[in-house]
């Protein structure tokens, strides 16, 4: 079995049923398996009069579309690879992509990002380029797709190469975020994605009857596995418009299912939290739902009953509180999905009690995505779930998590020494993230391995407890920790945009820009009391003893932020090295 195999056996039994969702110019169109089907067909015969066949690379150079997902499909119909490219990468991790995987073509969304890859790409042997979005003059180095669909003379059935695609042929590369330096392609097969898809969605309950908006970038493997699963389960995946119209078009699509990053789940959170601070009896009424939804949040774990009373309280507060924060997510939400980096309990918390489970998962690129997840079912908060399948577990004698399973890629692209160096003796994966696993099999994640830091007076600090503690302050966007063989902790903190300006009007502030608003002393007043209250529950050589709040945010443009909107703690440390520096003098 294989994801085109499901595509055309959705084509044959559901073939009028809405597949995928998409907006233009602000209005909703849709498309259904039969559509979605041609499409594929159309692009799969196109690839082929570019003579891409087994073997050959791919790139896709995009943002999350209806196209992305269509060329992914396609480019595996033919027996080749896709290379996704994050469509904000920075230059120079473009550019070693490119280097080297060589693709036969690169398929580009649009002008803006056509500009960007010319300026990398080799004079010889360059590879075709195809963009998704017309725009003139188009040079000729580059074709439409629409011209590229025209192009066959000939005609080949999609259904006839389902059956040459093999588990072991290798289907996608996807490159590491980089967090800690070059980022690594990571060989994913057939068999990796198919393991991975009938092992995780039917344990999440997924059906074809569901709905999601899809808004994560489809070059990070969390992204992925929510389009792979479209193509397996045969729920309808819907294009979000862009990050910034996510809340509208939640109230458009109304999904049933949403995946997310925490960064995503924390600014829903502050964004309730706003709206119900704007008046003592808006506060005073969702506290006291709160209440009652924790105490049935709490029942549920321990998988009891409420009783009537509880159960009358747990009524009204859905009916007179709850509902709307579920309505302004579109009002058909079953449940939320979280990975790339740990959910606050606290947030997860606050969306249990309302009646909207977040499932935590975990996994890596090298792991073809979750290979822990909650569920409806087994939900333990602070925790990533349970071993998914196949998956066998041991841990390292530091609390370093190692796993065994299909789902474990094949291996670092061009990089063998790399690939040895992941693997124990006995074939498992180092996951390279410490963790517990509780007696009945839950794992809790508490840090990455490469990231601990260690004093000089020998104590090891944990990045990441320090960043989860600033989790649920609105106004901290990112905190970038410092001190690996030095006397104390310093810090860089970076401020929410949106958070700052409610801050300026809520204490009446003059400063115009973002820069001289960042500075100004009120606000610096008020970092400083967060970090004290921070500090105030840490032991002595956890605690910050000095920070710098920067004038701007970390971008993924700027090579800061992974597309996940994770921290390159490397890159950081030297882009920032002259502050770091100060803060120890």
């Amino acid at each position: 079995m294989n994801l085109l195999k499901k595509l055309i056996d959705h084509k044959k039994s559901r073939p009028t049923q809405k597949a995928v969702q998409y907006f233009k110019r602000g209005n909703l169109y849709s498309l259904n398996w039969t559509q979605v089907y041609d499409r594929v067909e159309q692009l799969y015969n196109a690839l082929l009069a570019l003579e891409v066949g087994k073997g050959d690379l791919v790139a896709i150079y995009s943002d999350t579309c209806k196209e992305w997902g269509f060329c992914d499909m396609a480019i595996l119909a033919t027996g080749a690879a896709s290379v996704p490219i994050y469509h904000s990468s920075h230059k120079d991790d473009v550019a070693v992509i490119l280097e080297e995987v060589q693709p036969k073509v690169v398929f580009v969304q649009n002008e803006k990002l056509y500009n960007k890859l010319k300026t990398m790409l080799p004079e010889k042997n360059s590879p075709q380029v195809v963009v998704f979005e017309e725009f003139s003059p188009r040079p000729e180095a580059a074709l439409s797709l629409t011209a590229l669909i025209d192009r066959p003379d000939h005609y080949q059935a999609l259904s006839d190469q389902a059956h040459h695609l093999k588990p072991n042929d290798l289907a996608t590369i996807i490159y590491t975020s980089g967090t800690s330096g070059r980022p690594k392609g990571v060989c994913i097969h057939h068999e990796q994605i198919m393991s991975s898809t009938a092992d995780v969605f039917p344990l999440l309950g997924v059906t074809p009857r569901d709905r999601t908006l899809t808004f994560l970038p489809l070059s990070h493997v969390l992204g992925r596995m929510e389009l792979f699963g479209h193509y397996f389960c045969g729920y309808t995946i819907s294009y979000a418009e862009s990050i910034e119209k996510i809340k509208a078009n939640l109230l458009e699509v109304q999904p049933t299912v949403i995946v997310g990053v925490p960064r995503i789940f924390e600014k829903i959170f502050f964004g309730i939290k706003a709206q119900i601070e704007i008046s003592k009896l808006k506060q005073g009424l969702f506290n006291r739902a709160l209440r009652v939804g924790k105490n049935n949040y709490q029942l549920k774990q321990k998988q009891q009953s409420p009783s009537l009373l509880q159960a009358f309280k747990a009524r009204l507060a859905y009916e007179f509180v709850f509902s709307n924060i579920q309505n302004k997510l579109g009002g058909k939400l079953r449940f939320a999905v979280s990975g790339g980096a740990p959910l606050d309990p606290e947030i997860a918390e606050v969306f249990a009690s309302c009646d909207i489970p977040i499932l935590e998962g975990y996994g890596l690129t090298e792991t073809t995505g979750p290979i822990f997840v909650n569920t409806l079912f087994a939900n333990r908060n602070g925790f990533v779930g349970k071993a998914v399948g196949d998956v066998k577990i041991k841990q390292a004698e530091d609390g370093e998590i190692l796993v065994k399973s299909k789902k474990v890629m094949a291996g670092y692209f061009k990089n063998p020494e790399a690939t040895q160096a992941v693997f124990d003796d006995d074939g498992y994966f180092k996951t390279g993230d410490i963790g517990q696993l509780s007696s009945d099999g839950f794992l809790q994640i508490t840090d990455r391995k490469k990231d601990l830091i260690k004093t000089a007076g020998g104590k090891f600090v944990a990045p990441q407890k320090l960043q989860n503690r600033l989790a649920t302050e609105p106004l901290i966007g990112h905190i970038h920790v410092h001190g690996d063989k030095k006397k104390y902790i310093v810090a860089l903190i970076t401020l929410e945009n949106d958070q700052l300006l409610r801050f300026k009007k809520q204490h009446n502030l003059n400063p115009t820009s973002f820069k001289e608003l960042s500075q100004c002393e009120t606000v610096q007043s008020e970092v400083r009391q967060i970090i004290a209250n921070m500090n105030a529950s840490l032991a002595s050589f956890e605690t910050i003893k000095r920070f710098k709040v920067l004038d701007h945010e970390f971008t993924i443009e700027d090579g800061q932020l992974t597309p996940s909107l994770k921290m390159k703690r490397k890159k950081i440390d030297e882009m920032y090295k002259t502050f770091i520096d100060d803060l120890y003098r």
